[in-house]
């Protein structure tokens, strides 16, 4: 189990009044909230059994640039 949480994405761009060309800036989990995505138990063969858990992270913090131009 983890807690609770939220993520915050934010895009923020800007344009010509003819729309001819944009760029923007995307950032994904603003936050760097760390949360895992794919949580379950499981056990080491051979062995007394003791629960592990294995979790699968989802991404951290990223930032893309993104730019068009119509033509």
């Amino acid at each position: 189990m983890q807690p609770a949480f939220s993520k915050t994405d934010i895009r923020a761009g800007f344009t010509d009044t003819d729309r001819r060309w944009e760029a923007a800036i995307l950032i994904r989990n603003l936050f760097d909230e760390r949360t895992s995505g794919i949580i379950f138990q499981t056990f080491q063969p051979g062995t007394n059994p003791v629960l592990d858990r294995v979790h699968m992270p989802d991404p951290r913090r990223s930032i893309t640039l993104q730019a068009r131009y119509r033509f």
